[in-house]
């Protein structure tokens, strides 16, 4: 499974792309709004295990994010499961390299991701949040039409949370 965009490529991650992530993980730019901070090689390797394995066991995952031009990864964009406030919640993220931002490559990638949720997986909603003061993220959220639904915990920290319904 592949999903293009007029200038992403999409993928599932394989092993082979460790070292990359690896890179992307310890970069402070890359994860600045990341719970647990740039992290190291075996947290790295943990990361993309389980978007492999989430992939092969429920058809989705954080998604390996390139230009179609270049296969180096920039980011990656796709869906998780989190728990919050008591409900299994499929959750649309995004992380992208801080040279590839501010370009739209972020609602770019997460409107595929989108399309392809609500197309071949058929599921009825999505959820994302995002820190009350992460203005780039709010914004990307925005542009995809999501609804605010109100202020939650999570990870110890407060989030925005909203959600977007699959159109009839």
């Amino acid at each position: 499974m592949r999903i293009e965009t007029a200038r992403l490529l999409l993928r599932p991650f394989v092993l082979q792309d460790l070292p990359e992530m690896t890179a992307l993980l310890a970069d402070p730019g890359f994860m600045a709004w990341s719970v647990a901070g740039p992290v190291g090689a075996a947290a790295a390797r943990r990361k993309l295990e389980g978007e492999i394995t989430s992939f092969e066991s429920l058809g989705f995952s954080k998604l390996a994010m390139s230009l179609r031009d270049d296969p180096r990864l920039i980011g990656y964009c796709g869906l998780g499961l989190e728990v919050i406030e008591g409900r299994r919640l499929t959750e649309l993220g995004y992380r992208l390299s801080p040279a590839h931002r501010g370009c739209g490559l972020a609602t770019e990638a997460a409107r595929a991701v989108i399309d392809d949720a609500f197309g071949r997986l058929a599921l009825p909603e999505l959820h994302a949040y995002a820190e009350p003061g992460n203005a780039p993220s709010h914004r990307v959220i925005a542009r995809l039409g999501m609804t605010y639904l109100r202020d939650i915990r999570l990870h110890d920290r407060r989030w925005r949370l909203y959600r977007l319904r699959r159109p009839d």
